[in-house]
């Protein structure tokens, strides 16, 4: 999920969920898992899966490509599915 500056991961293809209650009962664990993927790529989000993450003029295009890759590696290995 995306609106401007801010992003939320939400996995599957359905709609996102736009309400807390909406989010799937399992969504933290898989979230822990991407969390501790990231983190042993150099990448920290924030530890809650129901926190969202900011984009600033700090990144650079570089810093964007860098994250998408590395989400992408930990979610192959995770074997999760768009």
């Amino acid at each position: 999920v995306r609106q401007a500056s801010l992003f939320w991961l939400s996995p599957g293809g359905d709609a996102p969920p736009r309400r807390s209650d909406l989010i799937p009962g399992d969504a933290g664990v898989l979230y822990a898992d991407v969390h501790q993927g990231l983190l042993e790529r150099g990448y920290m989000l924030a530890p809650s899966a129901y926190e969202v993450g900011f984009l600033s003029t700090a990144h650079r295009s570089e810093h964007i490509e860098g994250f998408v890759a590395a989400l992408d590696e930990v979610l192959t290995a995770l074997e999760v599915k768009s």
